[in-house]
């Protein structure tokens, strides 16, 4: 009989051992579902935040790139116009120091011609008084077209430098800008692959989840019922046995008194 009781408290305790390991099993892999099924979908949303992320900075790099065609394009066209303006000012500018040099030779020549006197030759008194001022109003007429054309290209090459140098800052600041973006776009996509493979992970734990959850459940269908029988065979043989040591001490007392009978 006591072998039977140690054999049953030992049946009992592996029954309820195994029922709560069980339980908490179970309990375990449905929290386990639960917080997989709430990251899964903020995966998704980070998934989907971070390409438009990256179609925006290679959108970024693109605008860039077309940004510095069309300045180099401007600057070019720009550049060939200011240098057939600057030819066409220096060519300008040589023809006047010519007649310049011309008209001084005149000048220097009539009043030479103005100041010779001879015995022999009869000149009117005022030819030289006549045609040196004319000549000195061309010369002075030509200087100032001469300084007008060269502040012209003075203003042109001014404008040139100031052009070439703010096209110089757009590329360099484009340069920055892209080079911040590109690393932008570097960390974007390194994160997206995280989250992708954090994402496939997680899918298929949640599958794994799944799967033991529904052993476990199972489990525990059918570890249930043997728990009860132990328990309700313990209870009918507890009956027995009081049942017996009652007959046992009805007996006892009848042959120990004989009368009472």
């Amino acid at each position: 009989l006591e072998f039977r009781r140690v054999l049953f408290r030992s049946q009992k305790a592996t029954s309820n051992s195994n029922l709560g390991e069980a339980t908490e099993a179970k309990t375990g892999r449905t929290a386990t579902i639960a917080s997989l099924e709430q990251e899964i979908p903020r995966l998704e949303t980070s998934i989907q935040m971070t390409t438009r992320e990256i179609e925006f900075a290679k959108e970024t790099l693109t605008r860039i790139a077309d940004e510095n065609v069309a300045a180099s394009a401007v600057r070019s066209t720009a550049s060939e116009e200011f240098n057939r303006a600057k030819g066409d000012h220096e060519e300008v500018i040589r023809a006047l120091d010519s007649a310049l040099s011309a008209l001084n030779g005149v000048r220097f020549s009539l009043a030479q011609t103005g100041t010779k006197t001879t015995h022999t030759t009869k000149q009117s008194p005022f030819t030289a008084v006549s045609e040196a001022p004319a000549a000195a109003s061309a010369v002075q007429l030509l200087q100032d077209l001469r300084n007008q054309y060269f502040a012209a290209k003075t203003d042109l090459e001014n404008e040139e430098a100031d052009q070439q140098a703010a096209y110089q800052q757009t590329l360099q600041a484009n340069e920055v800008f892209r080079r911040a973006t590109q690393q932008t776009l570097h960390t974007k996509e390194a994160e997206l692959r995280q989250f992708k493979q954090r994402k496939t992970e997680a899918l298929n734990e949640l599958d794994g989840a799944k799967v033991e959850l529904g052993q476990v459940t199972q489990y525990l269908a059918d570890l249930r019922p043997s728990c009860d029988d132990i328990r309700s065979t313990f209870e009918e043989r507890k009956k027995r046995r009081e049942a017996e040591i009652a007959a046992l001490k009805e007996a006892l007392s009848v042959i120990s008194d004989p009368a009472a009978s």
